[in-house]
């Protein structure tokens, strides 16, 4: 339980890193099987002007159960940075 509040944190971190590195691991993240870190990941992904992170959002918006999660990557690619 404590893990997805650790790996949410890391994600907050990146996104307001903006570096660019960063993209993939976060990336990732939108695999995650709490929904808590896939929100949070989708958050971050649309902190970047990159269009891999676009990628991952649309991709993840079209497999994404999790109706907050959806709600949350559907925000991040219409949210420019």
């Amino acid at each position: 339980r404590h893990g997805g509040r650790l790996r949410r944190n890391a994600l907050i971190a990146a996104g307001n890193s903006n570096d660019p590195r960063l993209i993939a691991p976060v990336s990732e993240c939108l695999n995650d099987e709490s929904s808590l870190v896939r929100q949070t990941a989708a958050w971050a992904l649309g902190r970047f002007e990159s269009p891999e992170a676009i990628a991952a959002l649309t991709k993840q918006l079209q497999d994404e159960p999790d109706n907050r999660v959806r709600e949350e990557l559907a925000t991040a690619l219409k949210t420019p940075t």
